[in-house]
């Protein structure tokens, strides 16, 4: 073709004339299409050079495309369902497609669509890549462009969303295997990255969203759902909206379950990687699966599941990595790294913090801020930032409890949480649910414990009143449980090695709650109570395991 045979593309904004083409041009154009939307072995069948089109042959795996080409000024479902019906006669049983792509030139309403669908029936998938859709996906390759027209057109930026990864990201290597292997199962992949705020769910997620683009050319769509925001989670149909637009950006979206439709639609027969940031949990995720061909990252710090979900729950960040983080921000941070990583608690945003604060104060030393950052002042205000929002957004009676769990300095079980709050056993359980739930306690095999930022943020919150009171219960439960380890003990046989167990178990809190007592002494008639009670609830015990 020579460039005065080219139809005159006047700017990247204009769809591309495909009326302009000759046939053959148009049929050559298609081809060339499905080659480079990564189809294998296309070919061209039956004849060409007319304006019924020439169709082509392809593969994607083992699935057979047959992509009907028409270069026509409208096409509705007469047009359609001859097509299918000449389809059905050429072909034999053997050849009939595994899928149905129609490109075609023109417009195809969403009734015309339903209806080839229909005549179609379950005999394989149906794609439309008609009009707009064909417009767009054409100018995603600017050698087609150059080749048929005077315009050389770039990829629409609206389909390329995906935000940079943080360039000083380090480590998940593991986690990166995992999600790789979901994503290579085909099909609609969902792919969950759940956690505590600030461990670094969204900077993995960017990482392994770029390196997946190339196997999704046709779009990597890049939305924040609001899950953790004071304005509320994003709407389902905002977010169909914001994937259909990316695509169709002046298109009159319909309501309800047509926006469903239209969303589904538009991503059929797609490459298309989806991320969703900061999601709610189940029910905004669900409505949002795309179809075959397409891949959903999800990140939330709610714990969910779904069908097809592969959950990636993410943990603190090991002491090399953290400490890898630390001296990649901050150089002079030398041999200091691993004890600030350690008052980090190994939590990536607070290693960001900690690292930044030194890039951003070269008058302060690292000695001065390590001891800065070993406070509870300084521990609580990046607690704040990590967990504030995700807490107001709690009722008042669960905001409560949270504060409540600052009385424990390490992990703790559900009977000793029943005690602190003064709950039930089912009102403590739906609790400690709904905090692991939402990733602001760890739990595992009825075991509970609060990240030391978590726990410095939820102590600068409890009033003096609701210490003492919270202290009191905390103190009198452990002298309870080593009551209860020394009774044990004391049945003799098997018996001696389960009571020692409950005391190794719970020793932390049992000193935390003995030395209450013996500071408060002098004030209050209760913690004077609790002194005596200690060494005696425990003597047997206690005089195996102190010195």
């Amino acid at each position: 073709m020579t460039a005065k045979s080219k139809p005159l593309v006047t700017g990247e904004t204009h769809p591309l004339p495909f009326r302009e083409l000759a046939p053959l041009a148009f049929e050559r154009l298609c081809l060339w299409l499905v080659e480079r939307e990564g189809y294998e072995r296309a070919e061209a069948l039956g004849q060409s050079g007319g304006e019924k089109g020439q169709d082509v042959l392809a593969w994607r795996g083992d699935r057979r495309f047959v992509f009907q080409c028409k270069r026509v000024r409208q096409f509705g479902a007469a047009t359609g369902k001859k097509e299918i019906a000449k389809l059905r006669r050429e072909l034999t049983s053997a050849e009939q497609p595994h899928e149905l792509v129609f490109v075609v030139s023109a417009e195809a309403s969403a009734d015309a669509r339903a209806a080839i669908r229909a005549e179609w029936g379950d005999e394989a998938t149906c794609h439309f890549w008609a009009g707009v859709e064909l417009d767009q996906r054409v100018k995603r390759h600017p050698e087609i462009v150059r080749e048929f027209f005077q315009w050389p057109v770039e990829t629409p930026p609206a389909l390329r969303q995906l935000p940079s990864p943080p360039a000083d990201f380090v480590g998940r290597k593991k986690d990166l295997v995992k999600l790789r292997r979901a994503i290579k199962k085909g099909g609609a992949t969902i792919c969950g990255l759940q956690g505590q705020g600030g461990v670094g769910k969204t900077a993995l997620a960017l990482v392994l969203a770029h390196e997946l683009a190339p196997q999704f050319p046709d779009a990597q769509i890049f939305l924040d759902l609001r899950g953790v925001s004071e304005e509320g989670p994003l709407s389902t149909a905002d977010a169909m909206a914001h994937a259909v637009r990316s695509f169709l950006p002046e298109a009159k979206l319909p309501e309800g379950n047509q926006l469903a439709a239209v969303y589904r639609d538009v991503l059929s027969g797609k490459r298309a990687l989806l991320l969703m940031d900061n999601t709610s949990g189940a029910e905004q995720v669900a409505p949002l699966l795309p179809p075959a061909g397409c891949a959903l990252l999800v990140t939330s710090r709610q714990k969910f599941t779904l069908p097809g979900l592969t959950v990636r729950d993410l943990e603190l960040l090991p002491e090399k990595d953290a400490c890898d983080l630390l001296r990649g921000i901050s150089n002079r941070i030398g041999d200091r790294a691993g004890n600030i990583a350690r008052l980090c608690g190994y939590l990536p945003f607070a290693l960001r913090i900690a690292a930044g604060s030194l890039v951003e104060r070269p008058d302060l030393s690292v000695e001065a801020y390590e001891k800065r950052l070993g406070g509870e002042k300084e521990k609580a205000a990046i607690g704040e930032r990590v967990l504030g929002i995700g807490l107001s957004l709690l009722v008042d009676a669960f905001q409560k409890c949270f504060r409540h769990l600052a009385v424990f300095a390490g992990d703790f079980d559900a009977p000793a949480a029943a005690a602190v709050w003064g709950l039930g056993e089912d009102e403590t359980d739906r609790t400690l649910g709904a905090f692991v739930r939402g990733s602001l306690l760890e739990g595992k095999d009825g075991r509970y414990k609060l990240h030391d930022l978590a726990r410095a943020f939820a102590k600068s919150r409890l009033s003096e009143g609701e210490r003492a009171q919270v202290e009191l219960r905390h103190a009198g439960h452990y002298c309870g449980v080593l009551g209860e380890a020394d009774r044990i003990y004391r049945q003799g046989n098997g018996h001696i090695l389960a009571g020692l167990a409950l005391f190794d178990r719970e020793r932390h809190q049992i000193a935390v709650g003995q030395a209450w007592a013996a500071e408060k002494l002098k004030g209050r008639k209760e913690a004077a109570r609790l002194v005596s009670r200690y060494p005696n609830a425990g003597a047997y015990v206690l005089h195996l395991r102190l010195p």
